[in-house]
C-alpha cells in the first residue's frame, strides 16, 4: 500500500530536505510541487501507523520542516 505525505518546507530549503528524505528507505517516490515549498513523498507501508511514527514524525524533527502530514 502507499501513503501520501506532504511536506511543507521552510522558504528555500527544498533542496536540502529532499537529500535528507532520500535516505528513507520506504519512500517510493518523491514529487515536487508547483509551491516551491511543498513535496509530496509515496510511502511504501501497509500501516499508517508506522508511517506517521518512524516517516512524518522523523521529518518532522528536521529543522527545515514547517509540516508533514498524512494525506487521505
Amino acid at each position: 500500500m502507499v501513503f501520501n505525505v506532504l511536506i511543507t518546507c521552510n522558504p528555500g530549503t527544498r533542496q536540502s530536505v529532499i537529500d535528507k528524505v532520500k535516505e528513507f528507505k520506504d519512500i517510493k517516490n518523491i514529487q515536487q510541487r508547483k509551491d516551491e515549498n511543498e513535496l509530496l513523498l509515496e510511502v511504501d507501508s501497509n500501516d499508517a501507523k508506522y508511517v506517521q511514527i518512524n516517516v512524518i514524525n522523523r521529518i518532522k524533527d528536521f529543522e527545515d520542516i514547517a509540516e508533514a502530514t498524512l494525506q487521505s
